[in-house]
């Protein structure tokens, strides 16, 4: 379908749909309010919303089967005065969001979201970057239970189903004190439903290349019991990419993002010899080593014991195993701090390729829960198990012979990490009189992992010490302590103010590893880091939190500010790299890197215009974060392998303009919404160290200066829906070599370019039909105008096309 044509229709309804609702304001008394703070309001609008039903939902009758999992909101939202995240910024999606696009992965739902970009690394896991920050910087959890990995502190976002998800509260920059330091840069809470009465549904999706969903959900709530069981399969075949990325234009960023020129190669010198550029240039038809399956099963039950305790437990599983291959250039020059040397690189480095098989990659968690409620007193505890599992293999490609390592070294292993948390969160609340509240937290968990290696065919030299089955290489584990205290305060109605102040301790217990492949059965005990903290463990400190809403015109002009200061302690992965006490074995990393923890300053402020009896609201912050002793990862020649180091700083700054409008009724045929943000991120690396894994230049890589969300909806009195939604992301760079450095020049960032990447147009289409009022059948397209991702080395999927049906019971 022709570009441009589809432009105009998209035009064309976005400015009909404003049109006719400025047209229709004086009739619409009662209509949608956008950014809703209670219940009764609408659940669209998605800067600042509590769940509430929709006149699409009433109408159907299908808001009041369930309700949301209350435990999983770790601010007490509907109960306090006042609340940290209605002052910062802050995004709600709601089930009816879900539903409305489709979403099915994490990544999907965030793809949505102001200021955040999702990616595909390396290794084939989709993780998520939050204004320039990568995600180990923020709290993910469900339920309020935290679920990355707790090695390196990320994970497979893919690995988290969200078609049975109540709310997701996406904090950005300043979060609340309760959090303590798992939010440094924002936090990202997934709410579950909780049945209100019986409850099934079914759904089936299948889209091209033998890509399909089916997702089975059922609950229900039986007097003072109730009982929640999921279950989803997600299998993908593949995908094709792009139809504009042709070879021509995969040579040409090829180029662009390796200049190979610059170092005497012309393109078919590398075709020949590199097998990599082969097999991007060749790849035609579905792009190879896409596939997937997914197997996600959740489940809770609870009981009411009376009006005041509720007990209770929730568990989840997800298994998936995937195969990857990414693309990726390295052909830059580095400057070694140590020899103070420039490399020159070799035509291997003109495209790198990593392949990747992960047989197995599953997350289990269990919670147990119970929650009291009497008067003016409200505690909800939990207790948790969460553990996370990976094994990861190599593969080769017999037509293309594509391979990351060695299957055939003596001593060349798998790997297989396992990462384990558990604890406990007591979050106690007193609601002092009506205007004042005081909610504090207790949290205490336990990190640990586990490496193990399993030895590779022709690996005799293992085969020999361990046999073929796998042997543990490395054990870590650190406890964490958060005691928090957060006060809210609502004066006149119209002003109200949160602060919080939270006591944060993470100390470093064992640490132990196998030196070499020598056969030994035992763990020799590590170098660990020492201790540098004011009360208790290994790091400590303190991290206050405040945040200011103010309504000077009521029902229409609110004012809001936040900031906080937050510290983010070394992870595991990070103390694992401080090496061996011997001094005099740099071989065997002898050293005391002294790692600090990073310490971020974060403040927003806004305006919030509510205008036409709250049909539109228009929205716009300002944020700010800096990073200090920022903890970075750089090749260490001595040891030949990764350590940690803190540098000077990171600073983002930027604006976030959000425009939401609802009506009911237009023209007596249709409700209609329409939501717009643009962001724009200023980001700066401050780091004044002269390595060039650290800094080529001021600017972050990936991550785009401008950002434009579109979420177009239209309810029809047909029970017809049309969506139209997506995003632009624009001037995205990578950094390529602008000149070759001599190889005793001295560093300097002007060597390298600022190499401008590809701005994407990913826009999605759904065209939805009720039947009966249980039954919709749906046609959606993504990615309608066949773009690619920013990077064209790994473009993702192409148009694709996708039919579905859903029946609830």
């Amino acid at each position: 379908m022709n570009r441009i044509f589809l432009l105009n229709i998209l035009s064309f309804l976005i400015i009909t749909s404003i049109s006719a609702s400025l047209s229709a304001q004086d009739d619409n008394a009662g209509s949608i309010t956008a950014g809703a703070e209670s219940a009764k309001e609408n659940a669209y609008d998605q800067s600042e919303t509590d769940g509430g039903a929709s006149p699409v939902e009433k109408q159907a009758g299908s808001y009041p089967e369930y309700s949301e999992f209350t435990l999983g909101s770790i601010v007490v939202k509907g109960r306090a005065v006042a609340n940290i995240e209605d002052s910062g910024t802050t995004t709600e999606i709601t089930s009816l969001d879900i539903e409305t696009r489709s979403d099915k992965l994490l990544s999907d739902t965030l793809m949505m979201v102001p200021g955040i970009q999702v990616s595909r690394h390396r290794k084939g896991n989709n993780q998520f970057y939050l204004r320039g920050y990568s995600m180990d910087k923020v709290a993910l959890l469900v339920d309020g239970i935290p679920i990355t990995d707790a090695y390196g502190r990320n994970m497979d976002i893919d690995n988290i189903g969200v078609m049975n998800v109540s709310r997701i509260v996406v904090n950005r920059g300043v979060s609340s004190s309760l959090y303590g330091t798992r939010g440094v840069v924002g936090s990202i809470n997934i709410i579950t439903k909780k049945p209100q009465e019986m409850y099934t549904e079914l759904s089936a999706e299948y889209g091209q290349y033998s890509n399909y969903v089916i997702n089975a959900a059922h609950g229900a709530s039986l007097d003072s019991f109730y009982y929640w069981i999921t279950a989803t399969y997600d299998k993908s075949n593949g995908y094709e990419i792009s139809q504009r990325l042709d070879k021509d234009k995969r040579k040409m960023w090829v180029w662009k993002l390796s200049r190979y020129d610059h170092y005497g190669f012309n393109f078919q010198e590398l075709y020949e010899s590199n097998r990599a550029l082969r097999a991007y240039i060749d790849d035609s038809g579905k792009w190879d080593y896409t596939e997937h399956e997914k197997y996600k099963i959740s489940g809770k039950i609870g009981y009411e014991f009376n009006s005041h305790i509720e007990s209770g437990i929730s568990s989840a599983y997800n298994y998936t195993k995937k195969k990857n291959s990414s693309y990726s250039s390295s052909m830059t020059s580095s400057y070694s701090e140590e020899t103070e040397v420039w490399s020159d690189p070799v035509a291997s480095d003109v495209l790198g390729n990593m392949s990747c098989h992960w047989p197995e990659y599953y997350n289990f968690s269990i919670a147990p829960y119970i929650q009291y409620e009497k008067n003016d007193l409200y505690i909800k505890t939990n207790i948790y198990f969460n553990e996370q599992s990976n094994r990861l293999e190599a593969f080769e490609d017999p037509f293309e012979q594509i391979r990351s390592w060695s299957q055939t070294n003596e001593t060349a292993t798998w790997s297989i990490w396992t990462s384990q948390s558990y604890g406990i969160n007591i979050y106690p609340s007193y609601k002092i009189n009506s205007w004042n509240r005081l909610n504090t937290a207790l949290l205490f968990n336990i990190d640990n992992h586990k490496k193990e290696e399993k030895a590779q065919i022709g690996a005799t030299d293992v085969i020999q010490y361990y046999g073929s089955g796998k042997y543990e290489t490395q054990f870590i584990e650190s406890y964490a302590l958060t005691l928090a205290i957060e006060e809210q305060i609502n004066l006149l109605k119209q002003f109200e103010i949160t602060a919080g102040i939270s006591y944060d301790a993470q100390n470093l217990t064992e640490f132990k590893k196998k030196e070499d492949v020598d056969g030994s059965e035992d763990m020799i005990d590590q170098y660990k880091a020492r201790d540098d903290s004011t009360i208790w463990g290994t790091r400590d400190s303190f991290n206050p939190v405040l945040g200011i809403l103010y309504e000077p015109i009521i029902d229409f002009l609110k004012i809001r500010a936040a900031g906080s200061i937050k510290t983010c302690f070394p992870s595991l992965s990070a103390y694992a790299k401080t090496g061996s006490p011997d001094e005099d074995s740099p071989s065997k990393g002898g050293r005391d890197v002294k790692i600090k923890a990073e310490r971020s300053i974060n403040g927003s402020s806004g305006l919030e215009f509510i205008l036409l009896d709250q049909s539109i609201k228009l929205r716009t912050d300002y944020f700010f974060s800096k990073y200090d002793d920022k903890i970075e990862r750089i090749w260490d020649s001595n040891i030949e392998d990764h350590v940690y180091v803190n540098i000077d700083s990171a600073v983002i700054h930027g604006l976030e303009i959000t425009v939401n409008s609802s009506f009911e009724d237009i023209l007596n045929i249709a409700d209609i919404h329409l939501s717009l943000s643009y962001i724009y991120t200023h980001s700066r690396n401050q780091a004044k160290n002269h390595n060039t894994e650290i800094k080529k230049g001021e600017r972050f890589e990936n991550t785009p200066e401008h950002q434009i969300l579109l979420d177009f909806r239209s309810e029809f009195i047909t029970d017809t829906s049309l969506a139209i939604f997506g995003y632009i992301s624009i001037n995205q760079i990578k950094y390529t070599m602008r000149d070759v450095p001599d190889t005793d020049a001295e560093f300097s960032t002007d060597y390298f370019y600022e190499q401008k990447l590809h701005n994407p147009v990913m826009i999605n289409v759904k065209i939805s039909q009720k039947i009966l009022e249980r039954f919709t059948i749906y046609v959606l397209c993504k990615n309608i105008f066949d773009d690619f991702n920013a990077d064209p080395l790994n473009p993702g999927p192409g148009r694709m096309w996708y039919i579905c049906g859903k029946a609830k019971i």
